[in-house]
């Protein structure tokens, strides 16, 4: 561009400065491509790759447990850490925002070159608005930088109160549309079933409050019920986990049932579901309750003669359990006669009976629990009489009408047996005295012997109160006996009487009671918890117990698990067995059970009953109809229970027998709620934890939310995703201004050629904001001779202003006549003139 010399002409306003200067100097504007796209390209790559690597998770900074470190620390934490992300944000935005503002007007000028010449004014008020939008743009992210406490790996830590210490509603069992119950007639509800529901066994009312069902029957000639109120009471704590607890009954592991009137010889103990000596010990627990439970034996037939007591007695030994004799017997065989043999000699047992049988089993309630168990079931001689003695095949008839009292021992879907007494041997040996056989489960703890193991030995020598001749060095920690009895009625059929009168109440054919008597061993091993989930042990006690994983709850994703100490398994609040004896001459003894302290997990009425104990005698059993091969459907009918009008239902009886039925209060397969109650009162004290999800814990693939647990706690420093996307759209537009200087530079340099003017040039050199220095290079040159000479060589010596609008009015600035304080002078003072500053 052609530099311009000053005017020879003076205006009527202003000196002309004398002198003058010839015009052979151009000023050369040159935009500085290359380092605008570098600097761009460098300033918006460090950024962006500064502000991604802060994006989302961001970067951890800092760290701590949580433990050490309360919630006042962890603010003075987070301030110190916000207050250095504030300062690192100011020193970062400072480099960019100089480069907008030296990039954002050469863009301007090199896209709007003719505007920018002609329009000061409105280039700077666009130029400013560009720099302030880009410029928010690009710091929004670091803007939005701060430091949070983010969870980090969970340290397990088990301490001692993970060690020891909802309604449930059941549609299965609800009434039909007639008010009555449903589960008296389908066999689906025997309690032998596969999967048998925990509702449908004497634990209901652990889960569910004592149900009431509506009397249909309104007869009766009593003023007063004569049945006592039966309810249903459990030897350990209610808790809310019990529900999610063996639901249903798991499938056995393994079965061995032997009929009583079979032959054993064909049977190998190989077929044992589990081992021997375990089973020896089962077979003799269930001849020593029998007695003490049943009371079917005379005083004779009870004890043991033992000839000499000089030395401990193993009983495997002395019932021939270990040394098979003949040589061609088993355990099996030895242990079948040995059950039959006794139960032989009992009254009113039929070990004849089809039903008669003794069964081996194994449930394994987790992969570190189990429950061993021995079932003897035991029928009764049948109820009723022959109505035809020709043939012992003929049936017995018992009618279920109580004659004496002229009423039906019936309500619509159930009945109760009449003289169906129950009876125990008296002291001088008769079988006169009536009793009643509550269902109950029972526990006692094992005797470890003076070897350490748990063969039953007796030693005379060891005369403790506790357990008198029972030698017993210690309580076992890892194992206990359940003894579980129940009973139910049991029949061939149920069919309409044949006596017009009693025509609508039913008679039971060739029914009997089979008593079931489950003697179990629940054993557990206990394992090193804290190793078993990659935790630090926090109790001085050690973490040593046991778990159980509960069944999962209704959409809930997680497992929760039962932890118990060892310590604080109650194992020391129940007894062993006691063997009692008298002396029987020549170092001699008889031995029998004398004295157990029975623990009682689950029985019924109002008073805790032990094996021995009595209560007051109810003259009458349960006859289910779901229990009989065969039932008449007369009896099944509403005409049987609308068309006659039931007149003579009697009311105490409706009640009794529906209070008795739809809260369960009885049990008919011993075996389930034998091992239930069990493991129940074994983790009476546990603490349910909840498993937390995968890859939470350090050192473990599983582990639960123990109390103790300690996380470790990240300082981390972080920006919003959106924040991110806002600065790098920024600095997508500096690195597009970039590529415009790059790549229109030498258009630009053409534009200001072609459209600039003198106040062009003289902007170019001074106003280092429209041109500034780092982006454009100004520089004067000598029309003749070609030298270049740079702007910071030069300052202004004269200075004349030109008057946009008539051109031929010169503004000479006077030099040295900077005015600070503007002076009030009058248009026709004589003093009008420029003075000194």
């Amino acid at each position: 561009m052609p530099s311009t010399a000053e005017s020879d002409t003076e205006s009527d306003q202003t000196q002309v400065p004398s002198g003058s200067v010839k015009p052979n100097y151009g000023v050369i504007i040159g935009v500085r491509r290359a380092r605008a796209m570098t600097a761009s390209l460098v300033m918006a790559g460090a950024f962006i790759a500064m502000v991604t690597r802060l994006a989302g998770d961001g970067v951890r900074v800092g760290s701590f447990f949580s433990n050490d470190v309360d919630a006042t620390e962890q603010k003075h934490l987070l301030d110190k850490y916000n207050s250095i992300s504030g300062g690192l944000t100011a020193l970062i935005s400072k480099p960019l925002d100089l480069l907008l503002s030296v990039l954002t007007p050469v863009v301007f000028l090199c896209i709007a070159t003719k505007f920018s010449t002609h329009h000061e004014n409105r280039r700077g008020y666009i130029v400013m608005l560009a720099i302030g939008a880009v410029g928010y743009l690009i710091n929004t992210s670091f803007s939005a930088l701060n430091v949070q406490v983010v969870p980090g790996a969970v340290y397990p830590r088990i301490t001692f109160s993970d060690l020891a210490v909802e309604k449930v509603y059941d549609s299965t069992q609800a009434l039909d549309s007639d008010g009555f119950v449903t589960t008296t007639i389908s066999s689906r509800f025997r309690e032998n079933t596969t999967s048998n529901s925990i509702l449908n066994t004497i634990l209901r009312n652990l889960f569910i409050d004592t149900e009431e069902v509506p009397t249909f029957c309104n007869g009766s000639d009593w003023k007063e019920s004569p049945y006592k109120p039966v309810f249903a009471r459990y030897g350990f704590p209610t808790r809310s986990w019990q529900q999610h607890v063996l639901s249903e009954a798991p499938e056995p592991t393994g079965v061995l049932k032997i009929p009583m009137n079979s032959d054993s010889n064909l049977l190998s103990d190989k077929n044992l579901p589990m081992s021997v000596p375990i089973a020896t010990n089962l077979v003799i627990y269930s001849i020593f309750v029998s007695k003490s439970i049943l009371r079917w034996w005379k005083l004779d037939e009870e004890q043991w003669w033992f000839p000499s007591v000089s030395k401990p007695v193993r009983l495997a030994e002395y019932f021939n359990l270990t040394t098979h004799s003949p040589r061609n017997a088993s355990f099996v065989r030895n242990a079948h006669k040995l059950i039959v043999d006794y139960f032989k000699k009992a009254g009113n047992a039929s070990t004849t009976d089809d039903l008669a049988n003794i069964k081996f089993t194994r449930v394994n309630l987790s992969e570190k629990i189990v429950f061993d168990a021995l079932t003897i079931e035991i029928p009764t001689r049948k109820y009723g009489e022959r109505r035809d003695n020709s043939s012992r095949a003929n049936p017995f008839n018992q009618s279920l009408v109580d004659y004496s009292a002229s009423y039906y021992m019936c309500n619509p879907k159930v009945c109760m047996m009449p003289n169906a007494e129950e009876y125990k041997y008296t002291a001088n040996g008769e079988q006169t005295d009536r009793t009643t056989i509550y269902p109950r489960v029972q526990a006692l703890a094992i005797c470890l012997n003076k070897w350490g193991d748990e063969d039953m030995v007796l030693d005379f020598a060891d005369d403790n109160l506790a357990h008198l001749f029972q030698s017993c060095k210690q309580y076992s920690q890892n194992s206990m006996m359940v003894v579980s009895i129940g009973k139910r009625i049991v029949g061939d059929s149920l069919e309409a009487s044949e006596d017009s009168f009693w025509r609508t109440v039913g008679q039971a054919v060739n029914a009997r009671m089979v008593y079931s008597l489950t003697v179990g061993r629940l054993s557990w091993t206990s394992e090193d918890l804290a190793q078993s989930y990659g935790a630090e042990c926090g109790n001085p006690d050690g973490c040593y117990g046991i778990q159980f994983q509960l069944e999962k709850t209704q959409n809930s994703s997680t497992n929760d698990r039962l932890f118990i100490s060892n310590g604080s398994i109650p194992i020391n609040s129940i007894n062993p067995l006691c063997m009692g004896g008298t002396g029987g001459g020549n170092n001699s003894r008889y031995i029998y059970e004398f004295g157990t302290k029975w623990k009682a997990l689950v029985s019924t009425l109002e008073e805790t009953r032990e094996a021995a104990s009595q209560t007051e005698f109810v003259n009458a059993q349960y006859v289910l109809p779901r229990n009989f091969k065969a039932v008449d459907p007369y009896l099944a009918s509403r005409e049987y229970t609308y068309e006659n009008k039931w007149m003579f239902c009697n009311k105490f009886v409706d009640e009794h027998l529906n209070h008795i039925e739809k809260n369960h209060l009885y049990i008919e397969d011993s075996l389930q709620p034998a091992y239930t109650a069990g493991l129940f009162f074994i983790f009476q004290n546990a603490v349910v934890l909840t498993e937390l999800p995968p890859g939470a814990a350090l050192n473990s693939e599983i582990s639960l939310a123990f109390s103790g647990n300690y996380q470790k706690m990240y300082l981390q420093a972080s920006i919003p995703s959106k924040s991110v996307l806002l600065s790098i759209i920024g600095c997508g537009i500096m690195i597009i201004g970039g590529i415009v200087l790059l790549t229109r530079g030498k258009y630009c340099e053409r534009a200001l050629l072609e459209h600039g003017t003198l106040t062009t040039a003289a902007e170019a050199v001074t106003n280092q904001t429209k041109f500034p220095p780092l982006m454009v290079r100004v520089r004067l040159q000598n029309c003749t001779t070609g030298q270049l000479i740079l702007p910071d060589a030069l300052l202004v010596e004269k200075l004349v202003l030109v008057d946009a609008n008539d051109k031929t009015q010169l503004f000479a600035v006077q030099e040295n006549s900077i005015i600070t304080v503007e002076p009030v002078i009058e248009p026709d003072s004589a003093d009008n003139k420029c003075t000194d500053a």
